[in-house]
Order: structure tokens, then sequence, then C-alpha cells
């Protein structure tokens, strides 16, 4: 669905796609939902491939598509940031 129809819910898991067609969890930006800013979508977590993580990030204005994220999607979400988050020096 388009970002701008999108219905979002606070700590909710999407992922964000460059091509309305395709949600191939490999080539999303995947992102806990915080708010809406000046029309901006704010992330409080980010990842576009499951091993960097950023906080509070806005979805970069090529991604134009959007999807909630399936439960296992969400459980290799959170398995993925608890695994870099408990890392030292990162």
């Amino acid at each position: 669905m388009a970002i701008q129809d999108f219905h979002f819910v606070p700590g909710e898991l999407y992922l964000f796609s460059l091509d309305p067609r395709h949600h191939d969890p490999d080539r999303c930006l995947w992102g806990i939902f915080d708010k809406l800013e000046n029309g901006n979508v704010v992330l409080e977590v980010m990842t576009d491939g499951l091993t960097r993580f950023y906080r509070d990030a806005c979805v970069p204005p090529e991604y134009v598509s959007v999807r909630r994220a399936t439960r296992n999607e969400l459980k290799d979400f959170y398995f993925s940031y608890g695994h870099r988050s408990g890392r030292t020096g990162e």
C-alpha cells in the first residue's frame, strides 16, 4: 500500500519498499513506527539488512510502499536487533 494512504500504529514493525509491487524482505527497509512528523514517517529503529540498526530515523523519500511485518519477520527483527544491541563496541 502507498505510504501516504497507510494507517500506522506506533510500536508496530513495517517493511518499506522501493517498488509497490514487491515486498521482498531482503530488499526492504524494516522499521518500528514512532510518529508522523512534518509529513515524514519517523521510525524508532530501522534497518535495511538486519545487521545495522539506526535509531530515530525518517523513511527515505524513495520508499513508496509499505506493509505490516509478518509474525516471522517480527521474530527475525527482534532477534537480530537484540543480538546487535547486546554486542559491545557497536
